[in-house]
Formats: structure tokens, sequence, C-alpha cells
């Protein structure tokens, strides 16, 4: 199995640690496979467009979620199938002590209340239903890079000390299967390194240009940072497409083409002291 290298901390000291994420407990992956009909569409946030190169179409829904991304524009590489992208959040209540896993895919949610949109800038606001913890999304699109940057800034906002907190995106890559052009093939190949994960179609080992063409893209971590430590979030392919454990199950890379998702991830060991924030910059990429 491939090794990862995953953000960890022990107490307030953060640190780098090298990983293969076995299989949790506490994973929920969906079990139902790719029927090819996009499940009830989610209110769109954000619509960025560019029509420089091939083109590129991103959409943000409300709860944050990345549920479009053309690129060229005539082919989706999330949009297709049970659209799957966002993000999976784990700590210890400090009051119950019980484990928590709050999280919201798209195809799957729970753990969070409502969002707030800002009608300036391009921000998504959400609180844990608990209300201990209130994760922030920013979103900056390139359109000349084919790329959207998120940055994901948790905070503490209760008064307690918060651990075993860990933060992951969760995407599942269909590429070139949305789309006027789509193929409604949702198997890829999918590969990682130490900080990035991505998935490509590669249909004839030469060039493609008849549409759809062979097309890719790419998930990969520019930061994470608790206080004045930094590092990288570690790449990784799942199983599930559709997984929201604390500790996803991960497919060896390279994979042969399959319906696998794709996560970078922090390890659920970070410590949050009262008002202290974890920061976690991500950026997708079209090739």
């Amino acid at each position: 199995m491939k090794r990862s290298v995953m953000l960890a901390a022990a107490v307030a000291t953060l640190a780098l640690v090298t990983s293969a994420a076995p299989s949790g407990a506490a994973q929920r992956a969906a079990t139902r496979q790719h029927d090819g009909k996009r499940p009830s569409p989610k209110t769109i946030y954000k619509t960025f467009s560019s029509t420089y190169g091939p083109g590129t179409v991103v959409r943000v829904s409300t709860n944050g979620n990345v549920v479009g991304y053309a690129s060229p524009s005539d082919v989706d590489h999330i949009d297709a199938g049970d659209v799957v992208e966002g993000y999976v959040l784990c700590y210890k209540n400090p009051n119950t002590q019980q484990s928590v896993d709050a999280y919201d895919i798209n195809f799957l949610a729970g753990g969070f209340g409502p969002a707030t949109d800002s009608q300036t800038g391009t921000k998504v606001t959400r609180q844990t239903s608990d209300g201990l913890l209130e994760l922030t999304q920013t979103y900056a699109f390139n359109g000349k890079s084919r790329s959207l940057q998120i940055t994901e800034t948790l905070q503490n906002i209760s008064g307690a000390t918060i651990t075993q907190v860990g933060l992951r995106r969760q995407v599942d890559f269909d590429i070139d299967a949305g789309g006027t052009d789509g193929t409604n093939d949702f198997n890829d190949i999918f590969g990682a390194t130490s900080a990035s994960v991505f998935a490509y179609r590669d249909t004839g080992g030469s060039f493609a240009f008849s549409p759809p063409g062979d097309h890719g893209m790419v998930l990969r971590s520019l930061l994470a940072k608790v206080g004045k430590v930094s590092g990288l979030l570690g790449g990784f392919a799942t199983s599930s497409y559709a997984d929201t454990g604390c500790i996803p199950s991960v497919d060896p890379t390279p994979t042969t083409p399959k319906d696998d998702g794709a996560s970078v991830s922090s390890l659920p060991v970070l410590t949050l002291k009262p008002g202290q924030k974890l920061t976690e910059v991500l950026e997708y990429d079209a090739f």
C-alpha cells in the first residue's frame, strides 16, 4: 500500500506523520453505485467561469460543496452520477467525551448547522450542530490556470479545549463523465503523492483529440497550519467514493480504472485550544 504523509499533532505540537490510513469503524460510506442520474440539485451559491483556452466552469453550492467542475467546458469531472464533494470534520466533544463525525459531501450530510453565505466575496460559514466549532470556507478561481483554491479555517468557538480534531476534503472524481460530451463512464486511474491526489483518463495511451478527449483533475494541499506550525496534508484514493469516515479506507495507488474517491486529510489527532484556528489551503486543478 502506498505511503501517504498526513498532518498530525500531539498536545500543542504539529508534526508530519507518514502512514497508510486503515479502515475505520467510524466510516459510514455510501454503498449505492453510480446510476448515471444526478441526485436532487443543490442550490448554487457561486458559478465561476472562464473562456480562456478550452473554457472552465466551476459551481459551488450554498453549503460550500464544489458540485460541478467542467474543464474543457463540455465535460464535467464532478457533476456526474452521485455528485460527491465536500468536507469531513472529526473531533471529541469536550462536554460528553464522545467522538463526533460531522460531514457534508453533498451526497451525504450530518453534524452541521445551516450555512451562512457572504453576499460580498465568496465565503461560506457553518457551525457544528453542537456549536463547538466553526468552519469558514473561501474560494478563489483562476480561469487561466483552470484552478479553484479553497481556504478552510476551522475555529474552536467553545470555552474548552477540543482534542482529536481532523479535517479532510472528500471528492468523487468522475473524469469526463458529465457534461454535454460526457462519457457516463465513472472508472478512472488514481494516483497520489505526499500532498495531492489525482485522477485521469487514458483511453488510448496516446493523444486523444476527438471529443471528449482524455483529461484529469488533481486535489492538492498547499498549506495546513495550527498556530505557528505548518505542514501539508497527505493525499490518497478512498475505496468508497462517498467515504465520510474519520479515517477512511484507502486503495493502493496507482489504481487500475475504478470508481474510487479521493481525499487530502489531516489525521484526527490535532488539539485546538479555545479560540485557536486550524487553516487548510487546498486547490483543485484541471489538466
